[in-house]
């Protein structure tokens, strides 16, 4: 399942966000699992504050799935430096429902590849 509403329903106007609204298909995303491992991918915005709320819908959603399945999840956003601070945001709600996730690690912050 594809779930695109957060980078549609941001207010931001950065390159990246912009670029994902023009590619992203805006349609509502249908949570019907079909089979025993269903894959969520959710698409946040490139704000924290904007996405958090919006993933609300999902987190009731894979706990009920847990129960008789064994969700995935994929978490992106606009410009994927963006991520982890999405992520970190996340992750307690994450290990409510997964309760073997441990701590998220430290990540240590690169300006540059070489």
């Amino acid at each position: 399942m594809l779930d695109s509403s957060p980078v549609h329903a941001s207010t931001s106007q950065t390159a990246a966000a912009v670029d994902a609204r023009s590619k992203k298909p805006r349609v509502p995303p249908h949570a019907v699992r079909t089979g025993s491992q269903p894959m969520v991918r959710f698409i946040g915005s490139d704000s924290v504050a904007e996405s958090v709320p919006l993933f609300q819908p999902w987190h009731s959603k894979l706990q009920a799935w847990q129960l008789d399945s064994d969700p995935m999840l994929f978490i992106h956003t606009p410009d994927m430096g963006e991520v982890f601070p999405l992520i970190q945001a996340l992750w307690p709600q994450l290990q409510q429902l997964e309760p073997s996730l441990r701590d998220l690690p430290d990540w240590p912050q690169q300006s540059s590849l070489f």
